[in-house]
């Protein structure tokens, strides 16, 4: 029996291909992966991701785990094409919530899109190579697997990075103004800090050196949902801030100092 003969006698899928497409599907989407899972290694340690003010050091801890994932996704898509979306849509939907808080929008749109080219192509060999119920549950799957990717990474974020973060225990200061402030994405001359105060006015981060009490800088804060972001720079090395929120114009009558923070060393 020809493999012409064969192939026209299987069950309709849901998507018929014709051999040499699929052939060519199942070539381009491992070529792919794996060549943007080198490249995105070699970007990370090169430098040529444009980040965003402070967050250079969070994908050290993110890129391996994930990129690790996706490779694993390009090997099983051989031979295993619904696994392979699976993995490949967890694995986007993390990095979606990861690097679109990293990076600057244009280089993290790039890299999403980069990961999600073989999953499409995953998705199309998945339609074609199985039975029409078992190729829905596949993209039922897919799509849970990235649900679960997305809250998986937002989760990870806030624990390593945000307001839920272990470690954050200080009680809160008294006469404070903000429902929580965080600090992270602390390097030599920078810093982030986000805070909820109780409205989204127009406010303000003062930042001063907690040795000689001298204001050094103030940040205009940026809305981010229900949060105010403010990006510090030109900071000194190896120095401790405090910072007061203020709303408006003028300062308050007596500064709360709402959250301090260290910049690391010189070559940190």
């Amino acid at each position: 029996m020809s493999s012409t003969t064969e192939f026209l006698r299987r069950r309709r899928p849901l998507l018929p291909l014709a051999p040499e497409v699929v052939r060519l599907l199942r070539r381009i989407s491992l070529i792919w992966a794996i060549a943007i899972a080198a490249a995105l290694e070699l970007a990370g340690r090169a430098g040529w991701l444009d980040h965003r003010t402070g967050f250079a050091a969070y994908e050290l801890t993110a890129r391996p785990l994930f990129i690790g994932l996706f490779v694993l996704g390009a090997l099983l898509a051989w031979r295993r094409v619904v696994a392979a979306g699976v993995f490949s849509t967890f694995t986007a939907a993390g990095i979606l919530v990861w690097y679109s808080r990293q990076l600057e929008p244009w280089n993290a749109t790039i890299v999403v899109v980069a990961f999600a080219v073989p999953g499409l192509a995953w998705l199309l060999l998945d339609l074609h190579d199985q039975r029409p119920r078992v190729a829905v549950a596949g993209v039922v799957a897919a799509l849970l697997a990235g649900v679960a990717g997305f809250g998986l990474g937002t989760s990870t974020w806030d624990d390593l990075f945000g307001p839920t973060h272990p470690d954050s225990t200080a009680e809160t200061p008294d006469g404070t103004r903000v429902d929580w402030i965080w600090t992270g994405a602390v390097s030599a001359t920078s810093a982030t800090i986000v805070a909820r105060p109780p409205d989204r006015g127009d406010w303000s981060a003062v930042i001063h050196d907690r040795a000689t009490g001298i204001d050094v800088t103030t940040v205009t804060g940026v809305a981010d949902g229900d949060t105010i972001r403010f990006e510090a720079v030109g900071l000194v090395p190896d120095t401790a801030y405090g910072v007061e929120l203020v709303e408006g114009d003028a300062p308050t009558a007596e500064p709360i100092e709402e959250a301090v923070f260290t910049t690391f060393p010189e070559g940190r």
